[in-house]
């Protein structure tokens, strides 16, 4: 085959790539011109993740016949226009994840026939408008991860079937509507990370719930005890994290038999938990740390087969945590995250009793037992499997913990007494050893004009002591190694006194012995030095 013919291929397919993405990346005004050429035969626009830019023109109001609308997780921007309200046939507008902005039109209201209005993750502003509650057709609404503001209009309640409405992560605030209770088909309810307070007892009422999320708002009220009796068998996770909500947890949960996640944590809730947790059979999650619960963790946790989530109390928070005590009850450990509290801080030592008199001995009072029973510590089982216990010494009780416990502080404080007396020693050490490198040694080391002034002042008069024969100086000394007197240093060495001597101012005799230095030099003319003595004389 030809090279030409080679490079003429390949330049065809570029040229068909090219033209491939060129209409990928149209804008969507050329896609709805291309629907308007035959408006009866354009039924769906289906471009999701196409890479379709632009807005959405006016024109889009033309395509009567126009059924569905799928074009999300695209670059369309601008605002929705108000031609929507003219496509009689739209059943399905779904937008989602693109670069929307302005407000929700009002002509949306005019679309009896719509049952899916999809468009998360956009930029929409404004409020919902109240017109939305004539399109009464409607089942799901999913306008989540937007700016959107204001409160919950009521006319939302018209909507009878309805069974799903996503609105969180928005601006959203104000009380909920009690008229949300009409909803008789709505599964699903999100209205998370908003500005909703007031009640929320009314949310449960509404009796087809599956999903109820009300996490990150500020609702206040009561856990209402008739909880399972307005019909909310059907819930399977209700996720009410970080709000206002007070109270006790009521016993009635324990009929919820279809519930699965049970997240509570971070409210203000107070009381125990209800033995009736461990009627739920199917619940995997229990999340109720960061409140004011205490009591005994109820054993009946520990007969719920499915569940792995179960978090009890934040040790390593600020924030007010619950307070439970008593034993952990064994099987729980089959939880693959757990955290039980830490033990509360002891209470203060009693005063000690005055000291006894001398001579006297009053043995102490025994310390009077603690009303609190052993209190449970962190315990981490993650990835346990089998039917795996806690043992009993995991536990502690509450006054002797902070009377044994040594803090981090003080710990590093005698570390450091410890290393300063340690170097301290080290230099005093130091500093004896070096003295006694400049001091002389004992014997007394002087020179042998020192000698003869102290000789003389003790032999009275400048006669001088006999020196023994042992310690003179004479011609056993004498020889190349033995230094001249000039150069010769000496040691003072008193006699010993005698044993039968009892005199007090016995006279000790001072005892002249040269040190064994020897010079190269040999003995001055030839000839040895004399004696001591006869030197002196000849002086």
């Amino acid at each position: 085959r030809p090279s030409w013919v080679a490079s003429a291929a390949a330049e065809r397919q570029d040229a068909a790539a090219v033209r491939r993405q060129a209409r990928r990346m149209a804008p969507l005004s050329s896609i709805v011109d291309d629907c308007a050429r035959d408006v009866s035969a354009c039924t769906s626009i289906d471009a999701v993740g196409k890479d379709v830019t632009g807005t959405i023109p006016s024109d889009i109001g033309l395509l009567t016949a126009l059924g569905t609308v799928y074009i999300g997780e695209n670059t369309i921007s601008g605002p929705l226009p108000t031609e929507l309200g003219q496509l009689s046939s739209l059943s399905a507008f779904a937008v989602q994840a693109n670069q929307l902005s302005g407000t929700l039109p009002t002509e949306l209201g005019e679309l009896v026939g719509l049952r899916q209005l999809v468009l998360f993750s956009n930029e929409l502003k404004g409020s919902v408008p109240r017109e939305l509650g004539q399109a009464i057709g409607l089942r799901v609404i999913e306008l989540h991860d937007n700016l959107l503001s204001g409160t919950l209009p009521t006319d939302i309640s018209s909507l009878t079937q309805l069974t799903v409405l996503k609105l969180s992560h928005n601006r959203l605030g104000g009380p909920l509507p009690t008229s949300l209770t009409a909803l008789s088909l709505l599964k699903r309810l999100d209205l998370s990370r908003n500005k909703f307070d007031g009640a929320f007892a009314h949310l449960l009422r509404i009796a087809p719930l599956e999903h109820l999320d009300v996490y990150g708002n500020m609702l206040t009220g009561r856990i209402p005890d008739d909880i399972a009796s307005a019909g909310l068998g059907a819930l399977r996770s209700w996720l009410a994290a970080e709000n206002k909500m007070s109270g006790t947890i009521p016993t009635g949960i324990g009929r919820l038999s279809e519930l699965r996640v049970l997240r509570l944590q971070r409210n203000r809730l107070s009381g125990t938990l209800p033995t009736e947790l461990g009627e739920l059979s199917n619940l995997q999650e229990l999340l109720v740390h960061g409140q004011s619960l205490w009591g005994t963790v109820p054993s009946a946790l520990a007969d719920l087969p499915q569940l792995s989530v179960c978090e009890l109390t934040e040790p390593a928070s600020d924030q007010v945590t619950n307070a439970f005590r008593g034993p952990l009850p064994p099987d729980i450990g089959d939880c693959r995250v757990l955290l039980v509290p830490r033990a509360p801080p002891a209470e203060p030592p009693p005063p000690l009793p005055p000291a006894p008199d001398e001579g006297s001995f009053t043995p102490s009072p025994p310390a009077p037992p603690s009303p609190f029973p052993p209190t449970l510590t962190i315990v981490s089982t993650a990835n346990v499997t089998g039917n795996e216990t806690f043992p009993e010494e995991d536990t502690y009780n509450v006054t002797s913990a902070g009377r044994e416990g040594i803090s981090d502080a003080a710990m590093v404080a005698s570390l450091s007494i410890a290393i300063l007396l340690l170097f301290g020693c080290c230099a005093v050490l130091w500093l004896g050893r070096l003295v006694a490198k400049r001091v002389p040694a004992s014997p007394l080391q002087v020179a042998p004009r020192t000698i003869k002034v102290l000789a003389r002042a003790i032999g009275g008069g400048g006669h001088e002591r006999p020196v023994p024969a042992e310690a003179s100086t004479t011609d056993d000394h004498s020889g190349p190694d033995t230094p001249s007197r000039s150069e010769a240093w000496w040691t003072f060495q008193p006699f010993a006194p005698e044993d039968n001597a009892a005199q007090d101012d016995q006279v000790r005799t001072v005892i002249a012995r040269p040190r064994h230095r020897r010079p190269s030099g040999g003995p001055r003319n030839g000839r040895t030095s004399p004696p001591l003595s006869e030197r002196s004389n000849r002086k």
